[in-house]
């Protein structure tokens, strides 16, 4: 073949390439976008970012199908691996440190941030506390020995410099995504070759894992640097000969959490690599597929003679839907939902090399010129890794554990980069091409995550796909951390919205509770709904109250009957001090005939009954409630004010002092005692009056004092 007619098949092969991939990922971007479909959640970004940026993301991408990109993409690989190379690389990792700097993740939703973030708070504010969550001794010690040295020593660095401290309590992993950051670089430095640095620190920015360095709230950064490393420096091993720093890496990353011994056939490849104990086996591509089949099908043996198919461990997940008293766990290893969310896993970390590696596998004349020792090493740790994500039990579902399979996304990544420098006919423009293409198609996805609005809606979207597919309790750790976000927004309609939905989840006492303190929030307001809130709860309430009578049952895993009146009466209790009690009677009544819980009852008519000044009523209801264990201060003084009434003073002043006992700051006991007494002509009531005004009354109780007191004298 003649070299223009080799130039020609070579632009036409290499475009071809870069075309077919990016129509494609753009395709399943545009579809994620407008399709409604929650499972394809590894190309949905565009739905939650500004139309402007999804436009502009778009046409970035489109700009890979132009002609003229080819002669484009040739140049900047011609460029970056040229002599200002050097300079290029630490220019890319300023202006991507520095971006990781002015915009940082605001919020910690997946994986266990929302439970991180208060034990750092914890931390912050008792030198001496102990934090075994953060700590992680037995999963992922180094990241945790980081956060916990970096929340308690940072405060004191910027004291003595006179800087601020930090506003939020996410700060140290905002320090810790630099520091690795930095790690990540030198290590890329030191690892590749000087014409590929930068092409390869931009496709490995290009994945999605890249978030961690946006101060993502999980421990899995440092682990996924060391990873990163391990395999770059088993890729020079193969070739130099040097298996000492693999080596390093790979026990670095064991250090970084334990599932790296998953990749532990990687690293035998690079140790037994040219050496008598080399698998003849492992020589070829189809070689190395056939052996990891065996291995995975001894395993399946493994998996299911030990038992291990059938049983509710947090490291193995099940094949079966197991029930407990929470739920049942239906995201199994063959559940439709938990497949799909492994498709979707690639497409997610590193989409543009996915569908490359996809393009190349289906146009198989390339097979035996891509084989090589360094495909064979990443191919054996795509398999070895894939297979322990396909048994992990991901708890949370993987749309939400992504990031412990971020690792992932390097792995293709890397391999995609290796398929590309050696296919024929060769295209310096396809590995430049795959890497500028990955970081266009990753920047909404970051851009989604770094905006809390946007990544807020997704987050909810999210944890919705399995609510009902796994144990309530893991799927209200989601809803948790959605609910203090927007309690610190104080976005209170948001807030209630999610406790609603963590109730009819599964119903503890502590969420109920929750919901009546935000009804109050509300009513405080004066909104015209606090009302229908406070029968929502109620209505909950009879809804779990007749699925324990359905069971026979008086309480079950989240709630008991006792529970439930106690909350009725709350309830009841809190509506009627705010004046949004309008609509409740009829669902209390129903509790009490229904299921004899008639607390609620007792209390909401003795209020009633004492505003009317029907003290017999009043005293004798009240009394019922508090004999059935729902008392508060307030009502006390009600109990007491209706003795003084009904001329029982005797009584009023015994229920006096045991109340003043039990509800010491109760300035109400001293107000309506006081107040009862001046009634009745006793001016102890004065002394008193003036000792509530003095306990930090309530306005419109602080200006009744007055007039009573102006009037006496």
């Amino acid at each position: 073949m003649s070299n223009s007619n080799r130039h020609r098949v070579e632009k036409v092969e290499g475009r071809s390439r870069v075309v077919i991939v990016v129509s494609i990922v753009l395709a399943l971007r545009i579809i994620g976008g407008f399709v409604e479909y929650p499972r394809f959640w590894s190309m949905d970004v565009l739905r939650y970012v500004d139309l402007p940026l999804a436009l502009l993301a778009c046409v970035a991408a489109a700009g890979f199908l132009l002609p003229s990109t080819e002669k484009l993409l040739r140049r900047v690989a011609a460029f970056v691996a040229g002599e200002r190379s050097s300079a290029v690389f630490w220019c890319v990792v300023a202006v991507f440190g520095a971006l990781c700097v002015l915009f940082p993740m605001r919020t910690f939703f997946y994986g266990d941030g929302g439970s991180y973030v208060p034990e750092i708070f914890k931390l912050g504010r008792d030198p001496g506390y102990f934090s075994e969550l953060l700590w992680s001794i037995r999963s992922a010690p180094l990241a945790g020995v980081m956060v916990v040295l970096i929340t308690r020593m940072l405060p004191h660095v910027l004291h003595a410099l006179g800087l601020a401290l930090p506003q939020t309590s996410v700060f140290p992993f905002h320090v810790l995504s630099i520091l690795w950051l930095g790690v990540f670089a030198v290590g890329i430095r030191l690892l590749a070759k000087r014409e590929e640095r930068v092409t390869l620190l931009v496709l490995l920015l290009g994945s999605g894992a890249s978030l961690h360095f946006f101060g993502y709230v999980e421990l899995y950064l440092p682990v996924l640097v060391s990873l990163t490393l391990f395999f770059l420096a088993g890729l020079r091993a193969l070739e130099s000969g040097r298996k000492w720093p693999a080596v390093f890496l790979f026990l670095l990353a064991c250090t970084a959490h334990v599932y790296t011994i998953a990749l532990l056939p990687a690293l035998l490849y690079v140790l037994l690599f040219n050496t008598r104990l080399f698998p003849p086996s492992l020589r070829t591509t189809r070689g190395v597929l056939w052996s990891s089949l065996g291995v995975f099908l001894a395993g399946i043996v493994v998996y299911f003679a030990s038992g291990l198919w059938n049983q509710d461990g947090r490291i193995v997940m099940s094949a079966v839907s197991i029930p407990r008293p929470a739920g049942v766990q239906s995201y199994t290893l063959l559940s439709a939902a938990h497949l799909l969310d492994l498709i979707n896993l690639p497409l997610l970390l590193a989409p543009v090399s996915t569908v490359f590696l996809l393009v190349v596998a289906a146009r198989r004349r390339h097979a035996a010129e891509e084989s090589s020792p360094a495909v064979h090493f990443l191919l054996l740790a795509l398999i070895s890794f894939g297979v322990f994500l396909a048994f992990a039990n991901a708890v949370f579902g993987w749309a939400r554990d992504w990031d412990l399979a971020a690792p992932l996304g390097v792995i293709i990544s890397l391999l995609a980069y290796v398929v590309a420098g050696r296919m024929k006919p060769a295209s310096p423009a396809l590995p430049a091409g795959l890497a500028l293409a990955s970081l266009v198609f990753v920047a909404p996805w970051i851009v989604m995550n770094v905006s809390e609005e946007s990544s807020t809606r997704r987050f909810e979207r999210i944890i919705e796909l399995d609510a009902e597919n796994m144990y309530a309790d893991y799927a209200l750790s989601g809803f948790e951390a959605l609910r203090k976000h927007y309690l610190h927004e104080a976005d209170y309609a948001n807030e209630m919205r999610v406790e609603k939905r963590m109730v009819e989840r599964l119903g503890y006492a502590e969420h109920y509770r929750l919901l009546i303190n935000s009804a109050g929030v509300l009513a405080d307001t004066k909104s015209p709904r606090a009302a229908s809130e406070y029968l929502w709860v109620l209505q909950r309430l009879l809804h779990q109250a007749d699925g324990l009578q359905r069971k026979g049952l008086r309480g079950d895993y989240a709630i008991t009957f006792a529970r439930i009146d106690s909350l009725a009466a709350a309830c009841a209790y809190q509506a009627y001090l705010r004046k949004a009690h309008g609509g409740l009677a009829e669902t209390i009544e129903v509790l009490a005939a229904r299921h004899g819980l008639a607390t609620a009852r007792d209390v909401l008519q003795g209020m009633e009954a004492f505003t009317a000044a029907r003290y017999d009523d009043a005293q004798r209801l009240l009394s019922s409630g508090a004999a059935k264990g729902f008392e508060t201060g307030k009502l006390a003084a009600l109990q007491c004010g209706a003795l003084l009434m009904l001329g029982r003073g005797a009584d009023a002043e015994a229920k006096y002092r045991e109340a003043v006992q039990k509800y010491p700051s109760e300035g109400e006991l001293r107000f309506l005692m006081g107040y009862g007494y001046l009634t009745l002509g006793d001016r102890r009531g004065i002394a008193l009056l003036k000792e509530a005004e003095g306990m930090n009354p309530t306005e419109d109780m602080r200006r009744q004092i007055a007039e009573i007191l102006k009037q006496i004298k």
